[in-house]
């Protein structure tokens, strides 16, 4: 059954994503818990993917963030004790 209001929760989830989801394409950890075997995503592509996929691409994001963000934390604090 089409749902229309959950494929524009799709497009807007996707849309707000799409310069992180491409930053990040080669990072395996973007695709954590999505249920879909091929794994590339763009707007041609985009009507495989289920609206908690891309939920759990939007939670991965985040992860992602955080530990680049961790990492480069760290990465000055030894610069400093340097």
């Amino acid at each position: 059954k089409y749902d229309e209001k959950r494929d524009i929760q799709k497009y807007d989830i996707f849309l707000s994503l799409i310069s992180d989801i491409e930053k990040n394409s080669s990072n395996q950890d973007l695709y954590d818990n999505v249920s879909r075997k091929e794994k590339e995503i763009n707007i041609n592509t985009l009507d495989s993917f289920s609206l908690n996929d891309l939920k759990h691409m939007k939670k991965n994001l985040e992860r992602i963030k955080d530990s680049k963000l961790n990492s480069n934390i760290e990465e000055k604090k030894l610069v400093k004790r340097r």
